[in-house]
């Protein structure tokens, strides 16, 4: 399975990638600050830097 994680993928920058790689993954996660959440396939899930609280299991 072909699996992309991108941190800060809510921004400008990450918003790209996902236009560009959308298609090219089986599943992707953003790890984001905000709340966990699945959007067209995509699953965002709330990540912390300084704890962990679910998001290390995605790596």
């Amino acid at each position: 399975m072909k699996k992309l994680i991108i941190a800060a993928g809510t921004g400008f920058l990450g918003q790209s990638l996902l236009t560009h790689f959308k298609d090219k993954f089986e599943e992707i996660v953003v790890l984001t600050r905000g709340k966990s959440k699945e959007i067209d396939g995509i699953r965002y899930v709330n990540w912390n830097d300084k704890t962990f609280s679910g998001w290390e299991k995605e790596l």
